[in-house]
């Protein structure tokens, strides 16, 4: 570890300063549109952010110590610097400017890579068809996030059932009136595992049995009324 760092990708493109030891770092609101970036975990994205402000200060070269890393950023929780390498925030090098990360990736066996692939593929599968299933509109929003969910909970497994629940509610009271404004954000409706509850019925039909159907057949809708008068 010794003469290894970390370094900001890409820091020079966004903080393009004169002093190179600024009392402050630009953060840009797109930030919050990084796929990768909001995939991480709410530690994570604090740390990254810490760890900004300390490369700031050492001219985008951050000792490789994880530890050292944590008391200079007071880090409550254990700083993971695999995922940030791994998301694409930082590249790891040692002191003679060797990218590290980068030849590990190309030492990685190739049947390492192709379960790795596979792995992933796997925990894809069914979000296209969810995704494209869901009604259109303004709440369709937010797919990278829904991606990481369906992923982290291994919805794959479940996908035909979710498949069926989106069927019935989009075919639901609920859904279907006043211009579909009471159909949820998807992100909202796969974190609170909707589809294992049953939807409204459809329009045109009524949870209630007609109970006076029998009559009808041999009353006239008078007689029906004053017979409904008599019982009240």
């Amino acid at each position: 570890m010794k003469g290894e760092y970390y370094s900001v990708k890409n820091f020079e493109k966004y903080q393009h300063y004169k002093d190179r030891n600024p009392p402050w770092i630009k953060l840009y609101n797109s930030l919050l549109g990084d796929y990768a970036f909001c995939a991480l975990k709410d530690a994570s994205k604090m740390h990254l952010i810490a760890i900004w402000l300390l490369a700031s200060r050492n001219s985008n070269r951050v000792p490789a110590d994880a530890a050292w890393i944590g008391k200079q950023i007071s880090a409550t929780e254990k700083v993971d610097l695999n995922c940030l390498v791994s998301g694409g925030f930082l590249e790891h090098y040692n002191a003679d400017s060797v990218l590290l990360a980068e030849c590990k990736q190309n030492a990685m066996p190739e049947k390492r890579e192709r379960r790795a692939e596979k792995e992933t593929e796997g925990a894809d599968v069914g979000f296209a068809e969810f995704w494209d299933a869901w009604p259109g509109g303004g709440r369709k929003v937010n797919k990278g996030n829904c991606l990481a969910h369906w992923r982290a909970k291994k919805l794959a497994e479940r996908r035909e059932q979710i498949a069926a629940a989106v069927g019935a509610w989009k075919a639901s009271r609920d859904w279907t009136k006043d211009d579909g404004q009471y159909i949820p954000m998807p992100l909202t409706w796969l974190r609170q595992e909707r589809w294992e509850n049953p939807p409204a019925p459809a329009h045109g039909t009524s949870t209630d049995p007609d109970m006076f159907a029998p009559f009808r057949r041999h009353m006239t809708p008078d007689q029906l009324r004053d017979a409904l008068k008599e019982d009240e």
